[in-house]
C-alpha cells in the first residue's frame, strides 16, 4: 500500500534521503521557517504514519518511503508522478527531490501522454511552470480518480488565480473534467473520468 504523503512530507523526507537527519539537518534547512512547534507536530504525524523511524540521535527514513519516492526500480516517470501528486513543483525542485538525470525528458513524454500537465506560475515576476500529476496520471498510480482531492487542487488554483490569470483555461477544463466525472458516477458506479 502507497504512503499517505502530505506536501510537508517531501521535504522532511528529502533531508533523510542519504541518510539518517537530526535537529542541526532541520535548524539548516528551509524547513527552520515553520519554528520548533510546526516541525515537532510534522514529525510527530509522520512517526505516527510510519514514514520516518527514531533512530539514535534523529530520523531516518521508512523503507516504505524511501521506496516509494526514491527506490531506482521504479520508472523514474512513475516516481515523478508520485511525487507530483503530492505537490505541484517546478523541474529544478523535482530535479533536487528526485536526483536524478532524465528529469526534463521524462516530463515532455509524461506531459504528451496527459498523465501531468504544468502552468505558469509568477516568481519576482517571472513565470515559472509548475507541474502536477493529472487525475489521469493518478489513475495510472492505481490511486483511481480522486475527486475529492480535484476538487481541493482546484480550490488552491482559484485561490491563486489573482496571481496567476492565465491559469483560468487549465482550471476550467479541470473542472468540466470533474463535471464528466461526477455525471458518469451517477450514471454507473465506478466509472473513470474521461
Amino acid at each position: 500500500m502507497a504512503p499517505r504523503l502530505e506536501p510537508l512530507d517531501v521535504e522532511f523526507l528529502a533531508l533523510g534521503v542519504d541518510g539518517p537527519f537530526d535537529e542541526r539537518a532541520l535548524a539548516g534547512s528551509a524547513l527552520k521557517r515553520l519554528g520548533t512547534g510546526r516541525m515537532l507536530d510534522a514529525l510527530g504525524s509522520m512517526l505516527e504514519r510510519g514514514l520516518i523511524c527514531r533512530m539514535e540521535g534523529g530520523f531516518a527514513v521508512s523503507a516504505e518511503a524511501r521506496a516509494y519516492l526514491w527506490d531506482r526500480a521504479s520508472p523514474v516517470q512513475t516516481r515523478i508522478l508520485r511525487l507530483l501528486e503530492v505537490l505541484p513543483l517546478e523541474i529544478p525542485r523535482i530535479k533536487s527531490y528526485l536526483n536524478e538525470d532524465g528529469i526534463e525528458a521524462a516530463l515532455r513524454s509524461l506531459q504528451e501522454e496527459g498523465m501531468v500537465q504544468s502552468y505558469p506560475v509568477l516568481r519576482d515576476g517571472i513565470p515559472v511552470p509548475l507541474f502536477q500529476t493529472t487525475g489521469e496520471g493518478s489513475a495510472s498510480l492505481g490511486g483511481g480518480y480522486d475527486a475529492a482531492a480535484e476538487v481541493s487542487h482546484i480550490i488552491r488554483e482559484v485561490s491563486d488565480l489573482d496571481a496567476n490569470p492565465s491559469r483560468r483555461g487549465a482550471i476550467l477544463e479541470r473542472l468540466k473534467r470533474l463535471e464528466r466525472h461526477l455525471i458518469s458516477r451517477s450514471s454507473g458506479p465506478g466509472s473513470a473520468p474521461e
